[in-house]
This record gives C-alpha cells, structure tokens and sequence, in this order.
C-alpha cells in the first residue's frame, strides 16, 4: 500500500484514477474500492476532512448497494478517522460497529487493522484497559495470519498503552517502540516509523531524558515534514515546544 510507504502523491494519483474509471463503468463495487483505498490514504496522511469526505461517500454507496463485503472497512476506517478528529464518540461506535460486522463474516483480510483502529480510539477516550486488550488482540491476530503492516502498528499501539501508563511500564513501552520501528523500517513504512518517533520521544520527555526526547522528536518532525502530513506534524513539533520550556 503506497500510504503506508509514505507515497501519498503516487497513491492519490491512482486512487484518482480508479475513481474515475469506476465513475465511467457505473460500477458500486469498484468504486467503493476506489473510496476506500483514497479514504485510508488521506486519513494516514492527516488530511482529516478530506479522508471524512471520501469515505462517507464510500459508505453510503456500499449501504445502497449492499457491497457488504467494503461496508465494515468503510465504517471502521471512518470511525477512526472521525476519532482523530475529535468525534472519539462516534468513531469509536463506529468501530465496535465494523469491528463486529466482520467478525461476524470471518474477514481475515482488515480483522487485524480494524481492531487495532479500535484500540488506539479505545485511547484517546481513555480506556486504557481496552486499548491495551485490543493491542494484544491485533497483535495475535496479525503475527497468526503472517499480517506484518498489521503487527507493526499493533506493536506501535501497545508502545502507545505502555508509554501513557505509570512509571514501571516505561521499559516495555521502549521495548514495543523499538520493535514496531524495527519492523517498519524493514517495510518501508515511513509514517509508520514517525509515529513511533514520536511515540519514544514522549515517553523520554516524560522520563526526563531530554536529549533522546529530542533526538526522537526531531526524527519525527523531519520525516513529517518530509512526508507533507501536517496534523501530525502539528503534534511533533507541540511536544518538541514543550520540552523547550
């Protein structure tokens, strides 16, 4: 997948392309497709509202044809998106939504990513106890059907659990960091390898270790910055702000 190699131009160009095509051919499953890959590119990217736009659309389209089989990636996709935007309540209904759907038909295919999606929603409304067992969930269930994006933002959202917990989980909170960074980077997976970038800095900014906080936090910065994916550039160079005071 292009995004999560950090090609977002090569990947909105394809993506525009099969929309169009879709578009011509009056095909609802193509063109779900279309919505949901350029959907996921741009809510990886930060492009929130735009991500919002496609993937409604997307929705709506695969409810009104019955293309049951995009329908609970569209919602999960969608909730997670709407998560980061500030609508944690809806997205994460969303999620528990899709999240059962494709339990219910036995979807290996997005099973690991949406239940990953759930649990870093699970985090931004605090409820740790839940983020943490969807990690372990996403975690077994990427590693069993050989998933590896999958297993590496799963290892990033336990880092993620482990890093906003008390003192003592400190250690295992690096340990997953740097395992996720490890496997991202033999992927090709630059957004991926920022996040986790930020990840550690956060977690040495707390632990007062300044000088890793600011290695980190630059790294992430850098590869943001690089990468034009400005919402979470935002959120690397608050935090490099903060270890300024």
């Amino acid at each position: 997948m292009l995004a999560e190699g950090g090609a977002f131009g090569e990947g909105i160009a394809y993506g525009e392309q099969a929309l169009h095509i879709g578009e011509a051919v009056d095909d609802p499953y193509s063109l779900t497709i279309a919505y949901l890959g350029l959907g996921m590119l741009y809510s990886i990217k930060g492009e929130l509202g735009h991500a919002g736009h496609l993937l409604e659309r997307g929705l709506r389209l695969a409810r009104a044809h019955k293309v049951t089989l995009q329908a609970p990636r569209m919602t999960g996709v969608l909730g997670y998106t709407y998560a980061l935007s500030g609508r944690v309540g809806e997205g994460l209904a969303l999620l528990d939504e899709a999240v059962e759907a494709i339990e219910s038909m036995e979807q290996a295919a997005f099973h690991a990513l949406l239940v990953v999606l759930r649990g870093e929603v699970c985090l931004l409304a605090d409820r740790r106890q839940e983020a943490l067992a969807c990690g372990e969930r996403g975690l077994e269930l990427a590693r069993e059907r050989g998933q590896r994006s999958y297993e590496a933002w799963a290892l990033r959202l336990m880092g993620e659990v482990r890093g906003r917990s008390d003192a003592r989980d400190r250690d295992e909170a690096l340990s997953f960091y740097h395992e996720a960074t490890k496997l991202a980077e033999r992927l090709g997976m630059r957004p991926l390898i920022a996040h986790c970038r930020l990840g550690l800095g956060r977690v040495n900014h707390r632990a007062g270790e300044r000088a890793l906080a600011h290695e980190n936090l630059t790294s992430a910065v850098t590869i943001y910055r690089e990468l034009d994916m400005g919402f979470w550039l935002k959120a690397a160079q608050d935090e490099v702000g903060q270890l300024s005071r």
